[in-house]
């Protein structure tokens, strides 16, 4: 992950922290032509892709076509909690295999829907391991840590809406 992918990611985080509604940040996404984002909702304990969420994702996957291809796509699915406050503390195993479970249906309809690309998936349930902490190298501990900044692992302490149940598809262009 390199540092200016770690600054969009952080720039998005931090419309989304800040009620920016996806018609908004696609907007400011555009005039730099460098990121398409989607925010997918899904019910409690389901993994399946509502209607609207695939079409949100046919929307995004055509807007990138249309502006030059898909580059990557990194994923950032949630399970139905929101990440423990407490140091130490984390999330059921049920959580962070409704998390991945998430991912692989979103990745799963990309591809079904594109060519096959470069896709990245973060599990926002699961907590990064001490050899990760420690190095602060893994690109799981610095989004991590970037969404922490913007108040997105903890968003109602910052006065932000939950993204328990919530999925964060960013597509970066070519």
């Amino acid at each position: 992950m390199d540092i200016f992918y770690s600054i969009s990611v952080f720039g998005l985080a931090m419309m989304l922290a800040h009620g920016a509604t996806n018609t908004k940040m696609n907007d400011l996404k555009r005039e730099g032509n460098s990121q398409l984002m989607t925010e997918l909702v899904f019910d409690k304990g389901s993994k399946d892709l509502s209607v609207d969420a695939r079409t949100q994702l046919h929307q995004m996957l055509a807007d990138a076509e249309r502006q030059g291809g898909i580059g990557e796509v990194t994923i950032i699915a949630w399970g139905d909690e929101d990440a423990p406050t407490t140091s130490g503390k984390k999330l059921d195993q049920e959580q962070r295999e409704i998390a991945d479970s998430r991912s692989y249906e979103i990745r799963s309809y990309i591809e079904s829907n594109t060519i096959k690309t470069n896709t990245q998936t973060f599990n926002m349930a699961e907590q990064p391991n001490a050899l990760e902490k420690f190095m602060h190298t893994s690109p799981n501990v610095k989004l991590k840590e970037s969404l922490e900044s913007a108040g997105l692992v903890h968003p109602p302490k910052v006065g932000a809406p939950p993204k328990a149940s919530h999925a964060l598809v960013l597509v970066t262009l070519r």
